[in-house]
């Protein structure tokens, strides 16, 4: 009788053991949560590197990839980081120019006066000068860009293809989106620079960019 229970029992547990293996090997774990491909939004004041009588120290560099302003005396020390400037054209000093800063034709001119910031002064101490490629157009809605596939709709297939864009803080100006394409260490971003405000007397513009990794 003592042996019939001692066998039932362990029927009972084998059974329960087996039900368990069963149901654990049906179980399949949820699906993973979509992370949405969001887009990088920054904010930055970038001033008008035009006349040393006028800014002694203008902070007119841009690094595109995070919107981080950097002055000409910063500059030299992140020179890897920078991707763009605001400045003015020597031979005519009344243009003013969104730069990459591997452009070396807008900053020179013979002759320029020796008040107006020039390459000369500009890259002193650099250790290399990144490639920016430029364009610009008009799109509406850009603050509504959060996602790549609404960033690819917003800038429609475009691509940079000048180094250098006019801007004198002009109001069709602003109005326009700056589209451009540059490379960190080897990684590839592209992104879009709006001017929310500028005042070219004053020689500031405030800008927004949104960026994806390419």
């Amino acid at each position: 009788m003592k042996q019939s229970i001692k066998i039932s029992i362990i029927a009972v547990v084998a059974a329960a053991s087996i039900s368990i293996t069963s149901c654990s090997k049906k179980d399949t774990p949820a699906p993973a949560t979509a992370v949405e491909d969001t887009v990088s939004t920054y904010y930055g004041t970038v001033e008008l590197a035009y006349k040393k009588s006028t800014n002694a120290d203008p902070a007119c560099f841009i690094d595109l990839s995070n919107g981080h302003v950097y002055k000409v005396s910063e500059a030299a020390a992140h020179a890897g980081e920078i991707d763009m400037l605001w400045g003015t054209r020597t031979a005519t000093p009344d243009q003013k120019y969104f730069i990459s800063t591997s452009d070396t034709y807008i900053l020179n001119a013979a002759g320029a006066s020796d008040d107006l910031w020039k390459e000369s002064n500009l890259f002193t101490g650099w250790s290399k000068r990144n490639v920016t490629m430029m364009d610009n157009f008009q799109a509406v809605n850009f603050d509504d860009v959060k996602t790549r596939s609404q960033f690819n709709t917003y800038t429609s297939g475009r691509s940079g293809i000048l180094t250098y864009l006019p801007f004198d803080a002009l109001a069709d100006q602003q109005a326009l989106s700056y589209y451009y394409d540059i490379t960190h260490n080897g990684v590839k971003y592209i992104g879009v620079l709006k001017i929310t405000q500028a005042d070219l007397a004053d020689g500031y513009a405030k800008f927004t960019i949104k960026v994806i990794k390419a």
